[in-house]
């Protein structure tokens, strides 16, 4: 926290300077540390098929979007789940009903883009904002795809991820783990824990998103959690062109939608420097065998 509070000091300053070069400093040798994780060991059987679960639409792109692109080019079984319905972003701005058709069929497309068809795509519907309340039929829904699909691979959001539908995606599918024979390798990737200190420095125009860094930094115990969980890193700087497209598909979160004064996406959080990271040519893990 007090590394934070250093950003609270007026701009142009020799203070604010000093700030933003430490935290560039830091931020340069832990994100060097993460670009050189050793790729995922190969499994023995062969190729194995991958289920991906999403809190929102535009999570399994953010995180594992490459991922999914390299596995899918390979001839890999790839399914993607949507947990929520994603009604709550933008939903001061547009009628909940209209927003949730949006951003489903966005999902879809995104989903094609990166090779997914829309046969593998599947929406819970559960409320955004809400999904720790509806854990036990979320984790019963996930239990019948594994039993049915038995992928080799299971993708979900970090367990340290600050944001609450991330938290209790990760606590449902290794709930459904437990009841089930599945014995898939699980890798948990981030997303919100990029929005923290020193990956991002808290915009001096919002206190309510300075307290929301402060937070996810003290969290993140400044950075160290990165470099200390996460243990695997795929590569995928061939597909970056793909994952961009794949990610604008999700039009409502990527650009103001229908010109909808007021309408904030994904490059206005921190600055831009947030989304930057998942785009770095490597997409990180912590993988649980």
């Amino acid at each position: 926290l007090s590394a934070c509070r250093w950003f609270s000091r007026p701009k142009g300053s020799l203070y604010s300077y000093n700030s933003f070069m430490l935290r560039q400093k830091v931020r340069q040798y832990y994100l060097r540390r993460l670009l050189q994780l050793p790729p995922p060991a190969g499994r023995p059987d062969g190729p194995a098929g991958a289920l991906v679960v999403a809190p929102h639409p535009d999570d399994e792109t953010l995180g594992c979007g490459g991922t999914i692109l390299q596995k899918t080019a390979a001839g890999d079984p790839v399914t993607i789940v949507f947990l929520t319905d994603g009604r709550t972003s933008h939903a001061h701005l547009l009628p909940v009903a209209e927003l949730v058709a949006a951003r489903r069929r966005e999902a879809v497309a995104a989903a094609a883009a990166l090779g997914v068809p829309e046969t593998n795509v599947h929406f819970f519907d559960f409320p955004d904002g809400r999904l720790a309340e509806f854990a036990a039929p979320a984790s019963k829904k996930i239990a019948a795809l594994l039993r049915n699909s038995q992928p080799g691979e299971l993708y979900v959001p970090h367990h340290a991820d600050p944001q609450l539908d991330h938290q209790a995606a990760n606590q449902i599918v290794w709930a459904a783990l437990r009841q089930t024979a599945c014995r898939a390798a699980v890798f948990e990737y981030p997303v919100w824990l990029w929005y923290a200190w020193p990956w991002v420095s808290p915009p001096l125009r919002s206190r309510r998103e300075f307290k929301l860094v402060a937070q996810n930094s003290i969290t993140t115990r400044l950075g160290r959690q990165m470099t200390q969980d996460f243990n695997t890193a795929v590569n995928c700087r061939s597909v970056l062109t793909q994952k961009k497209t794949a990610l604008q598909r999700h039009q409502t979160q990527m650009s103001q939608y229908r010109s909808i004064p007021g309408w904030q996406t994904l490059h206005d959080v921190a600055g831009g420097e947030w989304l930057a990271y998942f785009f770095t040519g490597v997409e990180i893990f912590q993988r649980f065998a």
